[in-house]
């Protein structure tokens, strides 16, 4: 499952809703990586 952080978030921040187990985010995901980019 994928979430998003404003219009999908999990219901417990951090840990997936099917399992439980933690969630991460790819460096390539960050708002600072977007902007270095552009």
């Amino acid at each position: 499952h994928t979430y998003h952080v404003e219009f999908d978030p999990p219901k417990n921040e951090g840990f997936c809703d099917s399992d439980g187990s933690p969630l991460s985010q790819r460096d390539d995901d960050k708002p600072e990586t977007v902007k270095h980019r552009l």
